[in-house]
């Protein structure tokens, strides 16, 4: 039994050595470096790849110890934070070093020879993290005390206390751990004890760490304080477990404990070497320096044991966590329905940043839902059937994609020379497949001359015409151009002629013909005519003629080709297109209409006017025929439809026809724009008195069918009745559709419930709370709030 756990003991008074040495005395440097060397050569004929992975998580846990050795509790004494910026410069420069090792080791494992120095590699980091021995010394009154337990975080297992006293740890972890004790005749306490790592030197290539020991002398001395050596500290521990009332709530199963660190540090009772003081030094049971809040009532009574001149004494609170009731209408950012849910919460005095508290309405508001938008109504567009008329087609209004047109014409046709073709010695028949309908118009020049005849009797030196010549289809003949030439001394013509392109037929001055034409020739023009010469000409189409057009009524443009026009010719292509008003037809009137939809659109490539101006965009505009005539009334579609008042749409007349407004290259589209669902939205102030003081109107709504309606109900067991509203709408028949006007609370009701929730509230963690100093026989009242704490699942209040 542990004797007189209520008012015995400092059971603590730490007498406790702690050190660090790089080696101990019967330690030589050059023995343990050929041990490691010779470790190594053992190890020689291991995997290089599983030896490189051990690294690594000898790196990664060397690394994490390091990291919780900088983030340690510091004291304020001066020296001993000095100390500790210097073992966390050590540290930070071994971790340096460690990396840049693993890189070396990274880039030197490539082949299974490296193994050898993997192994070496891998023991100097296992030893970089580690302490190679640990000695706690247990005593009381200077006499060793056997059966002890006493264990460290970073060591799996606890360690009894031998027959000397002493519990002895191998491989200890760098940085902090928590010591605990445990006895049957002494109390339960706990201590927080810093361990640095130093000592790490490189010889050559091979890195070595000097083993490091570290040891502490505890004594439990077994002792009756007299009031005259305590203090007493009081105080009420609330905690926020439910947000649904306004009444506080009292932590169950509370342990507090104080941290004695000062009173033993000022009672000479510590002594170190090389290494942090502890800190953190707790019992964990009896009533000195620990206690139990009532559950009942959050109230606690702690003693603690001071120093004649004062003692620093700080209270441990621990994080609690618990399941806090709270009010939620979102789980995981997705809004819910909302409930009173029990969520899983940290608490802690340590964390100054609380979850926020999300505001839960204590009433549902309740509006009813616009109209369903209607389904499947579809358009239908058709071509209007056009006939083609004989006409005259050269390269300008090729150029400009213009055609033939009628001021009441329903089409507007496009044509393309898409290749002018060559080598033509004659027109081309224009051909709607077997049938010539008229023929290609031709344009060219003279590349060379040949003279197949000199001829006789031109005189010397004497001027002589050369004109190109074509031949019409039914006689007569044209001049396209000429040449000037002289004869020569005996009166015939030059035995070669050269064309220059700025002669009149040459390439700079091209002739263009609007007559079908058979054949070219060059005529001689002098006082003989028997000289003959032959022309080479480069030509190729500028237009066409249709002299005979289809009788038949196109609704896509037809296809015509060009053939003839001389042996070996490359014959021109042709492409046509029509651009046609379409004829507008429900095809299906849709079903679920009860209102009209916002717009109605036809969407597609249109021409704005016959010179071929295109506009990718979207118009409305149709037109309207009556018994075939045109009224030139353009209105909007949705303007000539209605409902039927069977779920469906129909044109306001059902006898007359409906035109597109404008030309379009190819079938338009539909676009359909449903009516606008937007849901009549609302919201409230309530005052201190449950009544509603003010409405603020999120959204009018859109798309009613009905007349908007509102009311407003308890929500999740809260209170409140009596509200009325009146809300002043106008009716459009011919959209079927009610429009908001405005809105009035009738009636402010009363008991009304503005917040399930209370409000987020934070524990008081400054230092007034948890920190005294007090001397023998003075009392401290302090009361610790824990406020509503940290949610540890993602839940939320309503979105607005």
């Amino acid at each position: 039994m542990k004797t007189n756990k209520t008012k015995l003991i400092i059971c603590l008074l730490l007498a406790m050595v702690m050190g660090i040495s790089a080696c101990s005395d019967e330690f030589d440097e050059s023995e343990f470096i050929k041990e490691q060397a010779d470790l190594a050569e053992g190890k020689s004929a291991k995997d290089h790849q599983r030896a490189l992975a051990v690294i690594q998580a000898q790196l990664d846990a060397t690394l994490v110890a390091i990291q919780a050795q900088a983030a340690a509790d510091q004291t304020n004494d001066a020296a001993r934070i000095a100390a500790q910026l210097a073992a966390d410069e050590a540290l930070a420069e071994l971790q340096s070093m460690l990396t840049k090792e693993l890189e070396r080791l990274q880039y030197s494992l490539k082949s299974a020879e490296d193994s050898t120095a993997a192994a070496n590699y891998l023991e100097a980091y296992r030893a970089a993290g580690l302490f190679t021995e640990f000695t706690a010394n247990i005593v009381s009154d200077d006499t060793p005390l056997a059966g002890v337990v006493v264990s460290l975080s970073s060591i799996p297992d606890p360690v009894t206390t031998n027959a000397v006293g002493q519990a002895i740890f191998k491989d200890v972890v760098v940085g902090v751990n928590r010591m605990k004790v445990t006895s049957s005749e002494y109390l339960d306490m706990q201590a927080d004890l810093t361990f640095n790592r130093l000592g790490v030197m490189r010889l050559g290539t091979t890195t070595v760490v000097q083993p490091a020991t570290a040891s502490m002398t505890l004594s439990l001395l077994s002792e009756t304080l007299a009031d005259n050596k305590t203090a007493t500290i009081s105080g009420v521990v609330t905690i926020e477990t439910d947000l649904t009332n306004d009444k506080p709530e009292f932590p169950a199963a509370l342990t507090i404990s104080a941290d004695l660190t000062d009173y033993v540090n000022s009672n000479g009772a510590v002594s170190v070497n090389g290494i942090n003081y502890p800190n953190n030094i707790a019992f964990t049971e009896g009533e000195l320096g620990v206690t139990t809040v009532d559950p009942a009532t959050g109230a606690y009574t702690m003693l603690v044991p001071v120093s004649e001149n004062g003692t620093n004494i700080k209270l441990i609170f621990p994080e609690i966590k618990a399941n806090q009731k709270i009010a939620i209408a979102q789980r995981d950012d997705t809004v819910i329905p909302a409930e009173i849910a029990s969520v899983p919460t940290m608490f802690s005095l340590d964390n100054n940043n609380p979850s926020n508290v999300g505001s839960v309405r204590g009433y549902d508001i309740v509006t009813n839902n616009p109209a369903t938008p209607g389904t499947g109504l579809t358009l239908e567009y058709n071509p209007s059937p056009i006939t083609l008329t004989n006409g005259f087609f050269n390269s300008s209004n090729l150029r400009n994609s213009n055609g033939q047109i009628g001021f009441y014409s329903t089409a507007v046709w496009t044509y393309r020379l898409t290749s002018v073709g060559s080598a033509y010695t004659g027109s081309p028949a224009l051909m709607f497949g077997a049938k010539a309908i008229g023929f290609g118009l031709l344009k060219g020049y003279v590349n060379t001359l040949t003279v197949t005849n000199a001829g006789t009797g031109y005189g010397n030196a004497q001027n002589v015409q050369l004109q190109l010549i074509a031949n019409l289809k039914g006689g007569g003949t044209t001049l396209l151009g000429s040449k000037n030439i002289l004869s020569t001394a005996t009166g015939t013509l030059p035995a070669t002629i050269t064309v220059d392109d700025n002669d009149l037929f040459g390439k700079n001055n091209p002739f263009t013909n609007n007559q079908e034409i058979t054949s070219f020739e060059i005529k001689v023009v002098g006082n003989n005519n028997d000289a003959v010469v032959k022309a080479n000409l480069t030509t190729s189409l500028h237009g066409f003629i249709i002299n005979d057009a289809p009788k038949d009524k196109f609704t896509s443009a037809p296809t015509f080709t060009f053939t003839g026009g001389g042996t070996g010719a490359t014959q021109a292509t042709l492409s046509i297109n029509a651009l046609h008003q379409h004829i507008v037809t429900i095809s299906n009137a849709g079903t679920g209409y009860t209102i009209m939809p916002d717009d109605i659109v036809m969407k597609g490539d249109r021409v704005t006017s016959f010179n071929g101006s295109f506009v990718s965009g979207v118009t409305g505009d149709v037109e309207v025929w009556r018994n075939g005539v045109n009224t030139n009334n353009n209105s909007n579609l949705l303007n000539s439809m209605e409902l039927n008042r069977n779920g469906g749409i129909r044109f306001n007349n059902q006898d007359n026809v409906y035109y597109t407004a404008y030309f379009y290259e190819s079938k338009p589209e539909t676009v359909i724009t449903d009516t606008r669902v937007d849901k009549f939205d609302t919201r409230f102030v309530i005052n201190n008195e449950g009544e509603i003081v003010n409405s603020v109107i999120q959204s009018v709504g859109d798309g009613y069918d009905q007349a908007r309606s509102l009311s407003i109900v308890p929500r999740l067991g809260a209170t409140g009745s009596g509200a009325e509203f009146r809300i002043d709408e106008f009716f459009d028949a011919s959209s079927g559709e009610y429009f908001y006007q405005g809105f009035t609370t009738v009636n402010s009701g009363k008991d009304y419930v503005n917040d399930i929730n209370r409000s987020t509230q934070g524990p008081n963690t400054n230092s007034r709370i948890t920190l005294f100093s007090l001397k023998p026989g003075q009392s401290q009242t302090r009361d610790v709030v824990y406020g509503t704490g940290v949610r540890l699942e993602n839940v939320a209040g309503d979105k607005n």
